[in-house]
């Protein structure tokens, strides 16, 4: 993968964590302290996640084409590098009961899910645009001949 590819992907990747972060700082909000309001300063919480969602990521990154095993291995240990940093701010900001860290543990989970859903999806469509493109190559050379 190139580095123009993986920046790509990680540009896609932040502003899809952030989109999930305030669809999850809202239920779970609304869920567990309801009566809290915010100031204007809440805006930034999201980005500051959605920045530290996509620092894992550097586990992904090759030069090489990697093996399925490996590239599972390395998603494997960005999720628990992801579970680590998102679980370690919760913790440090003083919210240690299992009641608020579980629900927050499975959202991480989701939003990984989400956000490599959609990578997928852009990289199948962009697949499949070079498919196309290719056998429109074919065709062309093929009557060139």
């Amino acid at each position: 993968m190139s580095k123009r590819e993986f920046m790509e992907r990680l540009v896609i990747s932040f502003f899809v964590v952030v989109t999930c972060v305030n669809l999850a700082m809202a239920f779970l909000g609304m869920r567990y302290e309801p009566e809290i309001r915010f100031g204007y300063h809440a805006f930034l919480f999201p980005v500051m996640y959605g920045f530290l969602g996509i620092l894992p990521s550097a586990v992904t990154y090759s030069r090489r084409e990697l093996s399925v095993k490996q590239m599972l291995l390395r998603k494997l240990l960005q999720l628990l590098l992801l579970e680590g940093i998102m679980v370690g701010i919760v913790f440090f900001a003083g919210s240690t009961a299992w009641e608020v860290l579980l629900p927050f543990m499975v959202m991480i989970l989701l939003i990984s899910i989400a956000a490599e859903g959609v990578l997928w999806f852009v990289a199948r469509r962009k697949a499949k645009s070079l498919n196309e493109e290719l056998k429109r190559f074919q065709i062309r050379k093929e009557k060139e001949n």
